[in-house]
């Protein structure tokens, strides 16, 4: 995983800026930056806090439910320029994040920056020839969060997969019902489903 800073972030003294290519990240665990920002929308609550600290860049959020967690972390060492100067929390309307994000080109830089006691975050987009460069202005909300703390956990089975892949599966499944079955063992992890028009696997 790698990433790449903007050259305007070079001599300019925001308290917190950050760049990343899409195309770097689609090679990393989120699989590409909008599609991580969708799917954290669409799994969980409208709106998060977004941790920015020098170690780098952190969110929680969870379902109205309190059944899905999504944690993410992006490090400060995967970046080739990252600054923060002290710990912020960006409260981040998250549907609004993924539309911003899809007005990126595969090849653009993505630039975030804010300030200190700023009201919006700062989106910058600028395409590998430098001739064009679109900016955007996200403005931040006052959320009421709590840090949950993620125990350490060891599990019975650990599955890495394309996250396409994933994707796939459980899109082609929700046309059977509305809630998928995962389970696995020697042979393979098994995708099941069960509904009113009857069910449907998938082995892997």
């Amino acid at each position: 995983m790698w990433f790449a800073a903007a050259s305007l972030l070079c001599g300019r003294c925001g308290l917190f800026a950050c760049a990343v290519r899409p195309r770097a990240v689609a090679r990393c665990s989120i699989a590409r930056a909008r599609a991580c920002a969708t799917g954290v929308w669409l799994l969980t609550s409208p709106a998060c806090d977004v941790c920015v600290r020098s170690t780098g860049i952190s969110l929680q959020a969870m379902d109205n439910s309190h059944v899905a967690l999504v944690a993410l972390l992006m490090r400060q060492d995967g970046f080739e320029h990252y600054r923060c100067d002290r710990t912020l929390a960006l409260g981040i309307k998250l549907e609004s994040m993924a539309k911003i994000l899809k007005c990126s080109g595969n090849d653009d830089m993505i630039t975030l920056k804010t300030e200190d006691d700023a009201d919006a975050l700062t989106f910058m987009f600028e395409n590998p020839n430098q001739d064009r460069i679109s900016d955007f202005e996200l403005k931040l909300m006052s959320i009421d969060s709590e840090h949950l703390g993620i125990p350490d956990t060891e599990y019975t089975a650990v599955i890495k997969m394309p996250s396409a892949e994933f994707q796939r599966i459980t899109r082609d499944l929700q046309i059977v019902g509305d809630t998928v079955k995962i389970s696995c063992n020697k042979d393979g992890v098994k995708f099941s489903v069960t509904g009113d028009l009857g069910s449907g696997n998938t082995m892997l």
